[in-house]
């Protein structure tokens, strides 16, 4: 039966027979020969539940290596893995006939790893795919091999693409455009090489066989233009470089939704990662309709493959919510591009923080087994879909704790996750649940509920505190106090803050070094500072255990006063080429609410806001806050700044 495919076709069977197992294979075949991946699936399953079709190891390794590739461009990475692993042995002990089955397991394991950014074992199996498949077979190895190796020195990398593009040579019906492609790949290596001028030469042969730079635009016009604005840059040629951005209909925010992302973090700098403030690496991705990234690769970098790569897995978490997602026009979704650097400032829970967590211990043996890791989005649809089952079934706890995981998760839309949380917190009450579970509960109501306005936030957090105080819950009551207490953007401390404060520094149910205890002290001592009573400061100070430049260890930065921006900063070569865009700035900010070392951290579209928020940043204004000294108060603060022409 697996050889069906290089034998002469069987004679069509009448209509109404049933088709044989003969056939069934051959049309699951295919269909993932055709890319038609989730009928070749469904098709191949079927058949695994057939104990006649199953016997055969050949048939077996034949179905779970076609399935497993199948499954690995579905981004069902971990099962096509095993899918194809399971397979290969039976396809190279078959021989001759099943060649193309073994390159296929290799470079389906190679695309697996390179997906999971593991540039290494994916070159290992590339060239596994590279030795299968003999004189006839080395395109598809060689083509991939330069794209995993685009970061490594040495001959390789240039051999590999060198050969691929004489093979493309000797092929008539390969078309312009992929002789286009083949050099926009070469010229992306010598750029890493920091062969620049190279580069930048390739780029534009490539760019005159697309036919120029036009409004007629494909995936393919895009890299190359894109690629070219990064060698322009390279190469001091700015006007160029944002010409070239022009072409790719990069810098429009209509059509990027980087302002509205739910989840946008960047690489932490350190020896752990090995990143430091000066790198930086342009990363591509696309947009799924669920608002996950996939499709992550890095296309230049300051630093080689693992610095690269550093940047690729952040963006690759990278999360926005899929009504957002659906604004976008679906060709804008693919090949977006940012300039990315790592941040000094380590994690800096909110306020909630320990409440969520205790909740989420709740929770967790709850899910156990049933939600794994993974995007945002993937969560959210798996938990909806439990949902649904765990509501039938009447497993009111497990009901209770996908509730609270959806109306937690940064892609559900607010009306839904006050939804989500008020059914939570009604068969929570209903249930006699723990008194925990239904006061984290009460709080994401409170806190979701007017979460663009706050002020009104605060009022109906002033309405939760006596309700949490009757239960008797600590932490509860402390975190409402303390969140009550916090002043905001355009929103200072409300008068009774010090009250608020101190009932959670003297609340003897937390411990001395709690958290939310460190946190009250520290605004208490900039509070007392700000009255002028640096003695009061500075023993309060004391207390917290901070070093002079931490940030509080749980809460937001200084809050924002003022930002001086004004229409004059917007870039006048960015205004003039229609650009809009939008750059994370990160800085100091000093105990008299100064910043200092403003550096972008992400920037869309790459090079065009990166210095003008910089420059920016350096007129915010922040909430003063005590250090003894007046040294930094707060190392690493972080604000969106969008450019927007009206």
């Amino acid at each position: 039966m697996a050889t069906a495919q290089a034998a002469a076709p069987a004679a069509a069977a009448p209509a109404s027979a049933p088709a044989t197992l003969q056939q069934q294979f051959d049309a699951a075949s295919d269909a993932a020969q055709d890319g038609k991946c989730s009928d070749a699936i469904t098709a191949f399953e079927a058949l695994e539940h057939n104990p006649a079709a199953m016997k055969s190891p050949v048939v077996r390794g034949a179905i779970g290596v076609r399935k497993g590739n199948c499954l690995v461009k579905l981004h069902r990475t971990d099962e096509g893995e095993a899918a194809i692993r399971s397979g290969l042995p039976a396809m190279v002990a078959a021989g001759e006939a099943f060649v193309g089955d073994v390159v296929n397991a290799h470079m389906g394991l190679g695309t697996a790893a390179r997906d999971r950014f593991d540039y290494a074992r994916a070159g290992d199996e590339f060239r596994l795919a590279l030795a299968a498949g003999g004189p006839q077979g080395r395109f598809r190895p060689l083509l991939a091999l330069s794209q995993v190796s685009i970061f490594d020195p040495g001959p390789e990398p240039l051999a590999y693409i060198d050969e691929a593009s004489r093979i493309a040579d000797a092929t008539p019906s390969i078309s312009k455009d992929f002789h286009a492609q083949l050099l926009t790949l070469k010229a992306r290596i010598l750029l890493n090489r920091g062969e620049k001028a190279e580069g930048y030469a390739l780029l534009k042969d490539a760019l005159k066989l697309q036919g120029g730079l036009s409004l007629k635009v494909s995936l393919s016009d895009v890299a190359t233009r894109s690629d070219l604005a990064i060698a322009a840059m390279l190469l001091n040629k700015r006007d160029d470089a944002r010409n070239y951005l022009v072409y790719t209909g990069a810098g429009r925010m209509d059509q990027a939704p980087f302002s509205r992302a739910e989840n946008m973090d960047v690489p932490l700098c350190g020896s752990t990662s090995g990143l430091t403030p000066a790198d930086y690496a342009v990363v591509e991705f696309s947009i799924a309709d669920d608002g996950s990234a996939f499709g992550v690769q890095p296309i230049y970098s300051t630093g080689g493959r693992e610095i690269a790569l550093a940047f690729a897995r952040a963006a690759s978490r990278w999360s926005w919510a899929p009504a957002k997602v659906q604004e976008i026009k679906p060709f804008l979704r693919y090949a977006m591009r940012v300039e990315m650097r790592c941040t000094v400032a380590g994690a800096r829970p909110q306020i909630n923080e320990p409440l969520t967590s205790r909740f989420m211990q709740w929770a967790s043996p709850l899910l156990a087994g049933r939600i794994q890791g993974g995007t945002d989005g993937a969560v959210a649809a798996r938990a909806s879909a439990l949902l649904d089952q765990s509501r039938k079934e009447g497993t009111d706890q497990l009901t209770v704790a996908l509730l609270g995981m959806l109306g937690l998760n940064p892609v559900t839309d607010t009306a839904s996750a006050n939804t989500y949380l008020q059914e939570g917190l009604g068969l929570a009450l209903r249930r006699n649940m723990p008194v925990e579970t239904s006061n984290w509960l009460r709080f994401a109501i409170a806190a979701q509920r007017n979460s663009d306005k706050p002020a009104a936030t605060r009022a109906a957090l002033r309405e939760l505190l006596p309700v949490v105080t009757a239960t008797g819950d600590a932490l509860a009551t402390d975190t409402v106090r303390l969140q009550i207490a916090s002043p905001g953007y355009r929103l200072s401390a409300p008068v009774d803050a010090p009250t608020l404060r101190e009932a959670v520094i003297a609340d003897p149910a937390l411990p001395r070094d709690h958290p939310l205890k460190i946190n009250a002290l520290l605004q208490s001592a900039s509070w007392a500072a700000q009255n002028r009573d640096f003695s009061q400061a500075q023993q309060i100070f004391q207390q917290t255990g901070l070093s002079t430049e931490q940030c509080a260890f749980i809460g937001a930065a200084p809050a924002i006063r003022r930002t001086g921006v004004s229409s004059t900063d917007y870039p006048m070569e960015a205004a003039r080429m229609g650009f809009e865009g939008w750059t994370r700035v990160e800085f100091d900010v000093d105990s008299a609410g100064r910043t200092r070392q403003q550096r972008a951290l992400i920037s869309y579209p790459p090079f065009v806001f990166s210095d003008a928020a910089s420059a920016m940043a350096k007129d915010f204004v922040y909430e003063s806050s005590y250090r003894p000294g007046g040294d930094t108060a707060c190392a690493g603060a972080a604000q969106n700044i969008a450019f927007r022409m009206n």
